[in-house]
C-alpha cells in the first residue's frame, strides 16, 4: 500500500512535467510529419521546375540529352552545348536551394545536362556529391551508376569498378545484381578478362535465374 501511495504521489507531484514531455514528443512527431509533407511538396515543385527549364530545349536536343551521350563536333546542334549548359546551370542552381531527395534528383538532372554538353568537369563534382547524399534505393543507384560511367569516360576504370564492387556487396537485391553484372561488363570491355570471368562467375552463382552471361 505504501509503495502504491508513493507512486500515486509521484504522478500527482510531477504530472505537469509528464504532460509537458508528452507534449514535446507529440510536437516532435508532428514536426516530422510536416517536414515529410514539406519534402514531398518540394519534390513535386522541383520536378515541375526542372520540366520547365528543360522545355527550353528543342525536342531533338532533349532526346539527345536523355540518351546520355555528350555532343560531339559535327553533330546537328550548332548551339547545343551552350543551350544544354544554360539549362544545366539553372537546374544546378535549383539543386542548391533544395533539400533531401529533391536536391539529389536536381543535382543528377543538372549533371546529366552538363555531361551532355560535354562539360564533364562540371558534371563530375555534382555526381560525386549526389553519390555521397543520404539517399537510398533507385536514386542512390542512379547517382553511383552515373558517377561510374563518368569515371570510365575519364579513363578511371578502377574508380568505376570500385563503385560497382561497393554496390554489389551491399545485398542481394536487383540493384546489387545489376552492379555485379556491370562490373563484369566493365572488365570485359577493357580487356581485363580474368577479372571479368571472376565477376561473372560470382554473378551466375548468386543470380542463377539471370542468363545474361550464359
Amino acid at each position: 500500500f505504501k509503495s502504491q501511495m508513493a507512486i500515486a504521489n509521484f504522478f500527482l507531484g510531477y504530472w505537469k512535467h509528464m504532460v509537458a514531455l508528452v507534449g514535446v514528443a507529440l510536437l516532435g512527431v508532428l514536426a516530422w510529419g510536416l517536414w515529410d509533407e514539406y519534402q514531398e511538396a518540394q519534390q513535386e515543385e522541383i520536378h515541375q521546375k526542372i520540366a520547365e527549364f528543360e522545355s527550353q530545349l528543342s525536342l531533338d536536343l532533349r532526346q539527345r540529352h536523355e540518351t546520355g551521350f555528350p555532343l560531339k563536333p559535327g553533330d546537328d546542334f550548332p548551339n547545343g552545348s551552350q543551350e544544354l549548359s544554360a539549362v544545366g546551370g539553372e537546374v544546378q542552381a535549383l539543386s542548391e536551394t533544395a533539400v533531401g531527395v529533391g536536391a539529389t534528383y536536381a543535382r543528377l538532372r543538372a549533371a546529366s545536362l552538363w555531361s551532355a554538353a560535354g562539360r564533364v568537369d562540371v558534371s563530375s563534382p555534382l555526381l560525386e556529391q549526389s553519390a555521397a547524399d543520404d539517399v537510398d534505393g533507385v536514386l542512390a543507384w542512379s547517382a553511383k551508376a552515373q558517377l561510374a560511367a563518368t569515371k570510365v569516360q575519364k579513363g578511371d576504370v578502377d574508380g568505376a569498378a570500385a563503385i560497382y564492387q561497393e554496390v554489389s556487396g551491399e545485398g542481394d537485391d536487383v540493384i546489387s545484381q545489376e552492379a555485379l553484372y556491370r562490373l563484369g561488363e566493365l572488365y570485359h570491355d577493357h580487356g581485363r578478362n580474368t577479372e571479368a570471368i571472376e565477376a561473372w562467375n560470382e554473378f551466375t552463382t548468386s543470380y542463377p535465374a539471370d542468363t545474361r552471361v550464359l
